[in-house]
Parts: structure tokens; C-alpha cells; sequence
């Protein structure tokens, strides 16, 4: 099956960077070296020869490699920031769509992105990833698409238009809402969990009566994933590496998964 390609964006902050570095070294691992194209965006705050190591590091893993930086305000919502610009620069830079790739998302096997970008060609529609249902949670539309999943090559011009995001006052996965999650393929090869506020899931090797409800094992993950988000304090790599490694995903796998549902920066670096 030939998938159609997709670019990889990683974007981070100082807060954040040292776990962007933890996610491409750990691809590397599962991967090798992968025949996509990877935009890295740091903050402004992340010293140079910080981002020119991830870029170089970077290299190893990904064909083609490029590291942007940018200045992130002080006002607004941050993350709109980065998003909003990396989306205006693969929009202006490539014609393909991208997988926006948080620091704290974590592949889990190898074949991830053959999978993911397969289903995304198949899918025909112009967004994919994991779509949240409302819960009863206040402020939030009855159905989002969560932050880390494809767009198409245009979503700039889709998020430029809402209020909400280019005035800062809502992150642009929610401020999407039904509209985008109309227009895109919910896809169980990406396993969204966003927990509750300062209380993410926490992976630990074995379970105890007396541990907090967050604590999780590697069985909390849909064994159809191949993609889990969040991990926020880096505690699923390890206990992945730990355990038996898993074999890359044979054709028929593939196919399966894939198949379909009813301004200019700064500083670059190539």
C-alpha cells in the first residue's frame, strides 16, 4: 500500500524542550530512521546549542529536518501561538498535511507513522485523530478533535478565521469543536487521555491497591494504538523499553489499521 506522506511537527518551549528531545531519541529507537520529513519550532527561550543538538540528533531519525524558531508572547494563549504558526509555515513551506506531534505524546510501536499516515489516506477526510465526546465538562463544545492529531495542508486558513484563537482566549482544539470534528476520522490508532488538571495519567510497572486512581499499567493503553497522548511526565517510555519489544507491524496489520471508516522564522536550520 503506498501512504501518502505526511510532515511530523514538534513544537517546544523551555518548559517542555527536554521532553521533545526524550520523544525523538526514543522514535530513533523504534524506528530507526524514518523516510519523513520532521519541522522542529522552539521557543525563543531555548538557548541555541540546546535546539542545534535536537537538530542534529534529529537528523539521525528523520530524512529530512528542519528547526525553526519563534517568539512566543507573553499574553494569549501560548500554545495557539506555536500551533497557529507552524500551521501557516508547513502551509506555506510544503504541500502535505501534518501530524502535529506534542512533546508529550509517545509512540508505542514501530510502524506508527506508516500506520497513521496510511489511515489518513484512506480515510478521505481532511482531519483525523482521537475525537473527544462531551462528558459534562464546562466550556467545551460537544465534540472536539484533541490537539495532536493530522491536518490538512490548509488548516491555517481554517483557524485563522475563529475569534478564539487568534485572539488567545481558547485553544484551537476546542475552538474547533463540532466544525473540525465534522470534517475528520476518529481513529483508534490514536489514544487520547488528558486526565484532569495537574492530575495525568502516571504509568507504573505493577499497581497497588494504595496508589492513586491515576496510576496506570501499560493494559490502560487500547492495544490498538499506536500513538498515546499524554504523558506528561515522561513515566510510559521507560516501562515501554522494559518490556518485550514489540514486533513492527506486518502487512495485513497495516492494512487493517489503515483501513477506512464508515510569517518567515527567525532562525532555520536544515
Amino acid at each position: 500500500m503506498k501512504n501518502q506522506k505526511i510532515v511530523v511537527v514538534i513544537a517546544a518551549h523551555s518548559g517542555d524542550f527536554e521532553q521533545a528531545s526524550r520523544l525523538i531519541n526514543w522514535i530513533g529507537e523504534l524506528d530507526g530512521k524514518l523516510p519523513y520529513w520532521l519541522i522542529i519550532a522552539v521557543d525563543q527561550t531555548v538557548e541555541v546549542p540546546r535546539f542545534t543538538a535536537l537538530h542534529e540528533a534529529a537528523k539521525k531519525v528523520f530524512n529530512f529536518v528542519r528547526t525553526i524558531t519563534l517568539k512566543v508572547p507573553e499574553t494569549g494563549w501560548k500554545p495557539n501561538t506555536m500551533f497557529m504558526y507552524c500551521a501557516k509555515y508547513v502551509h506555506d513551506n510544503f504541500s502535505l498535511p501534518f501530524l502535529w506531534l506534542e512533546p508529550d505524546c509517545v509512540p508505542l510501536k514501530p510502524g506508527w507513522l506508516d500506520a497513521i499516515a496510511g489511515a489518513y489516506n484512506n480515510s478521505g477526510l481532511r482531519y483525523m485523530g482521537a475525537i473527544i465526546e462531551q462528558t459534562g465538562q464546562k466550556n467545551l463544545p460537544p465534540r472536539h478533535l484533541t490537539g495532536c492529531s493530522v491536518y490538512p495542508n490548509d488548516a491555517f486558513e481554517t483557524f485563522d478565521k475563529m475569534a478564539e484563537v487568534t485572539g488567545g482566549r481558547q485553544a484551537w482544539d476546542i475552538a474547533g469543536g463540532e466544525l473540525v470534528a465534522t470534517a475528520a476520522q476518529n481513529t483508534p490508532l490514536i489514544h487520547h487521555f488528558w486526565g484532569e488538571p495537574k492530575k495525568w495519567p502516571v504509568f507504573v510497572e505493577t499497581k497497588t491497591p494504595d496508589m492513586p486512581e491515576n496510576n496506570v499499567m501499560l493494559d490502560f493503553i487500547k492495544p490498538e494504538a499506536v500513538l498515546f497522548h499524554r504523558d506528561k511526565d515522561s513515566t510510559l517510555i521507560p516501562l515501554l523499553r522494559k518490556a518485550k519489544p514489540a514486533a513492527e507491524l506486518t502487512d495485513a496489520e497495516l492494512e487493517k489499521l489503515t483501513a477506512p471508516e464508515t510569517p518567515a522564522p527567525n532562525t532555520t536550520l536544515e
